[in-house]
């Protein structure tokens, strides 16, 4: 650039007559936009880094756990454009297209639940309310491709070496390796850890030792154990946050991912990293469409399963029996429940067999012969997972309750839903998890929250809610299907009620906060259910009254303070993605809503 387009001319006054000749000239304060390649401790102190890991300062201040770099030394590729305009890494809502949704989704997905409150909104009441105040992209900590982990391969720069030297020190890898443990790890149970345990010590000691598909699961590990640290540090201003370092594991987990032959002969370490994609798209997920991406790679999972057999029962008496098989039993177990979960996410069918739980049942069998006394305390004592027991005990009943939740026909009968119901509900009570309507109020949830049970628990009131909504939602459903109404009325209201005991959770760190976003479907189908029923039943002729067998005393007050509770849990993250941001409008509007139609009956204000 030459020195005349660096500057521009000032101006001069007209008093000074002899420089109109020699204009002055102002220099332009060019910044300089250079790539950060030293490490967070040497930028700090402002000295030269070596860039090794960790670097030669770290190590002679005895600083290594300090010895973090914030983005690689590389340069981050163009990001691939589609159509032209929207990019494969941006928000998924660009590619929304509305008569496709209509035409290919059930009506389980969450959708059909919005449109339904707008249509039963008072007319007054629809010019003032704005369903998709935050249709622009928010910030987001993570910016991986709609297509992850089958993306353009924007790490093929990078080969395993690389990827592995630039990890963070050991001691910063143990954190996030902690908070895995303590949260995902707790609820899906996909690790065997003893043989777990046995190769990470193998890797602290030679990092070279460890093959692609177990370096891909570690990257996976650490990515989301990360993802967790940065939510607790930056809730409760303890600790340092690394915002770029799990997109950083997770392209480098792509890598090693395409580096394995897994589309041909996958191994329990493929397995498992494709687990951990789709809990991680979940929980980063800036939109519901976007979620709805792990549809297709849950069915991509349970196939790879059950190419190499996962879904075979393996006959403990024999000889020669597997060591393995619990692990793999526990492993089919969270294939299982992610893909049936995501079926319902997503309103799509429900590609699973009653064969797939023959495992189950036969592991069941055995474990009922040794251990009559199959309780809920012995099942904590023994090596089988709530997950496990679930599908064993309930599968048959899940997979005839997700059939006629995603049929499209109108062939299913009341008759036939309130019975499977009955059955269902039966179930939940002799798990163990139990009906906890002693938790819908304000009484705090007696000791630590069982993260496992939470998601089990959270995915029957989910099935319930979808089993009944095609009743629950019609015009006079309190009249014609009480059975329904009350029904996904009560699975929404104690959902909510897992979603406080999970958002105000101060004793783990605010680590099942972090947790409760890979529920947020949950959470928000059950506050669209709640809204719904509300609105609908106010709807021209005041607010109305709950049947009286829904709840106690008050039933619209416990039913509002329940939605405000939703409302101020969402009002602290509304900013963190599109679907939080449009559930705090609709659950804010509608607060409002019923305030004004009670002439200020409850002291509610509105935070929008």
């Amino acid at each position: 650039m030459s020195a005349a387009e660096g500057v521009h001319h000032c101006s001069v006054s007209n008093d000074h007559p002899s420089r109109e000749n020699s204009p002055q000239v102002c220099p332009i304060k060019l910044k300089r936009d250079r790539a950060i390649l030293s490490c967070v401790r040497c930028r700090k102190h402002k000295v030269r880094c070596d860039r090794k890991v960790p670097c030669g300062r770290c190590i002679k201040a005895r600083r290594e756990a300090q010895c973090v770099y914030t983005e690689p030394v590389h340069t981050a590729p163009r990001p691939v454009v589609w159509d032209g305009d929207a990019a494969l890494n941006t928000i998924a809502t660009r590619f929304v297209d509305a008569t496709w949704d209509v035409q290919n989704r059930n009506g389980t997905h969450w959708n059909n639940l919005l449109q339904e409150l707008k249509e039963y909104l008072p007319k007054d009441h629809g010019a003032g309310t704005d369903f998709h105040i935050h249709r622009e992209p928010l910030p987001q900590p993570l910016t991986m491709s709609i297509n992850y982990p089958f993306s353009n391969d924007a790490s093929s720069a990078d080969t395993i070496r690389r990827i592995v030297t630039q990890l963070p020190p050991r001691a910063l890898q143990e954190i996030f390796i902690a908070q895995y443990v303590a949260t995902i790890e707790q609820a899906y149970h996909l690790l065997d850890e003893p043989a777990w345990e046995e190769e990470l010590q193998r890797f602290w000691l030679d990092d070279g030792s460890m093959p692609a598909d177990w370096l891909a699961q570690h990257l996976m590990i650490l990515s989301l154990g990360c993802q967790a640290h940065n939510f607790v540090a930056q809730a409760t201003s303890e600790g340092e946050a690394y915002p770029n370092m799990p997109t950083r594991f997770m392209h480098g987990a792509e890598l090693c991912l395409k580096r394995t032959p897994y589309m041909l002969k996958s191994t329990l370490a493929n397995i498992r990293t494709l687990c951990l994609v789709v809990i991680s798209k979940q929980i980063y997920a800036m939109s519901c469409h976007e979620s709805d991406t792990c549809w297709p790679l849950t069915g991509l999972i349970k196939r790879l399963s059950i190419r190499i057999g996962l879904h075979v029962p393996t006959d403990a008496d024999r000889t020669g029996a597997r060591r393995d098989a619990p692990a793999r039993r526990k492993l089919w177990a969270a294939v299982m429940f992610l893909d049936m979960r995501q079926s319902l996410v997503c309103g799509m069918p429900v590609l699973l067999r009653p064969q797939d739980l023959a495992c189950f049942r036969t592991t069941s069998r055995r474990s009922s012969r040794s251990d009559p006394d199959n309780s809920p305390q012995t099942l904590e004592s023994t090596s089988e997972s709530w997950l496990e027991s679930t599908l064993a005990s309930s599968g048959d009943l899940l997979l005839q309750a997700l059939d006629m939740a995603t049929a499209q026909d109108s062939t299913v009968t009341y008759t036939e839903v309130t019975e499977l119901d009955a059955a269902l509900r039966q179930q939940l009570k002799c798990s163990g998890m139990g009906l906890p309507t002693e938790n819908l109020g304000t009484e705090e949830c007696p000791g630590p929250v069982n993260l496992e049970a939470c998601t089990v628990h959270l995915f029957f009131r989910l099935v319930l809610m979808a089993l009944h909504s095609r009743f629950a939602l019609s015009a006079a459903a309190a009249v014609d299907y009480p059975v329904s109404c009350v029904s996904s009325l009560e699975s929404a209201l104690a959902t909510l009620s897992h979603q406080r005991t999970l958002c105000e959770d101060v004793s783990r760190g605010r680590q099942n906060a972090w947790f409760a976003g890979l529920l947020k479907h949950e959470f928000f189908t059950a506050a669209m259910t709640v809204c719904s029923q509300l609105v609908r039943m106010g709807n021209g002729t005041g607010l109305g009254l709950l049947p009286s067998c829904s709840c106690e005393g008050q039933p619209q007050e416990i039913v509002l303070e329940a939605l405000q509770s939703c409302r101020d849990v969402w009002s602290r993250e509304k900013d963190t993605s599109v679907c939080n941001a449009n559930a705090f409008a609709v659950v804010d509007n509608l607060v409002c809503m019923l305030r004004d139609a009670e002439h200020g009956a409850w002291d509610f204000e509105c935070q929008g």
